[in-house]
């Protein structure tokens, strides 16, 4: 198996998120969802200022950015994330449904996978569920 692919995603991946999150960070806790014709990737993060998380979609209001300038990274992240997935199945994997993507701001990376049919559930709920589940 080549990794190496795999790896410049990943890197790809948290340097978008680096551009993406305009202070200091702590952590970064990230979902991603891929299938057929749905994607869906949030994250939130814990700044060393806040004992909150802050939410990715709160980031351009809460730092007065360009929403055009967020959006794009936004979608450069979801491309990263089909094309990761994309490359999993390249390298003969099994292919993934969804992820959660945890960066520490030392750069040690965690990645668990999910193969489950998620077509049914309701977005709502799973975001709940993963927020109950990680925003501890």
């Amino acid at each position: 198996m080549n990794t190496k692919n795999m790896e410049n995603i990943y890197q790809q991946i948290a340097n978008c998120l680096v551009d993406m999150i305009p202070e200091k960070w702590k952590k970064i806790l990230l979902y991603a969802e891929v299938r057929d014709s749905y994607r869906k990737v949030y994250f939130y993060y814990y700044s060393f200022t806040n004992k909150e998380p802050v939410y990715s979609l709160e980031i351009p209001v809460k730092f007065n950015l360009k929403e055009e300038q967020f959006e794009k990274l936004e979608n450069e992240l979801y491309d990263l994330f089909s094309e990761l997935q994309s490359e999993f199945v390249r390298q003969q994997q099994d292919k993934w449904t969804n992820l959660t993507y945890i960066l520490e701001h030392t750069g040690k990376m965690k990645i668990k996978l999910g193969y489950e049919d998620l077509s049914q559930l309701d977005p709502v709920e799973k975001q709940e569920t993963w927020e109950a589940t990680y925003l501890k």
